[in-house]
């Protein structure tokens, strides 16, 4: 069985991994924080979006009747919307940060 990540050790417990989900950082040289709620909830998440998307592109009426019957397209409508602003949050600190950066290297030169 593979080893908890609180207990990772080696080097090899970590090969091949993606140490990070939709632009974390990750705190510790051996812990994979896809492996941690917030970014295992949002990985669970995600997938379920694009199995939604996917439905839908195949049989958009039985998808959305079966959103409207079992009322889940609150859920789902709440959860896009927390990603837009995810993503639009995101996007906002990497133009900072490229201001930022931009900015130094001109002082510098």
């Amino acid at each position: 069985s593979e080893p908890s990540h609180f207990r990772r050790t080696r080097e090899e417990d970590v090969k091949g991994r993606v140490l990070g989900y939709e632009g974390r950082l990750t705190s510790g040289y051996f812990n994979n924080i896809t492996e941690a709620g917030v970014s295992s909830h949002r990985r669970g998440t995600h997938e379920s979006l694009l199995d939604l998307a996917r439905r839908y592109a195949s049989d958009p009426e039985a998808v959305a009747c079966e959103l409207r019957l079992n009322g889940s397209w609150r859920y789902w409508a709440r959860e896009l919307q927390s990603v837009i602003r995810q993503h639009r949050t995101l996007e906002e600190v990497r133009r900072t940060h490229a201001r930022a950066l931009s900015t130094r290297i001109r002082r510098a030169a």
